[in-house]
């Protein structure tokens, strides 16, 4: 019988059996997602860290100055 490559812990987490090459792409691709998001940079993503303060670019950059990390390390 093949075990299976998803399992979910006891604690509700999961638990994947990936072939090495599979672990390499996701790790590579985590990284890459990773660094858009710390970045900032890309519009599509912006969507993820929505404007606190649409009548007041001021507010709203200092809104994003204090919580953008906190919501990339909570990620």
């Amino acid at each position: 019988m093949a075990r299976r490559r998803v399992e979910r812990a006891r604690d509700g987490s999961f638990r994947l059996r990936l072939p090495v090459e599979e672990r390499a792409v996701v790790r590579s691709v985590v990284g890459q997602l990773r660094a858009l998001v710390i970045e900032d940079a890309d519009a599509d993503l912006r969507r993820l860290y929505p404007t606190a303060y649409a009548n007041d670019p001021a507010a709203d950059a200092e809104f994003r100055a204090f919580v953008h990390d906190d919501l990339v390390a909570g990620g």
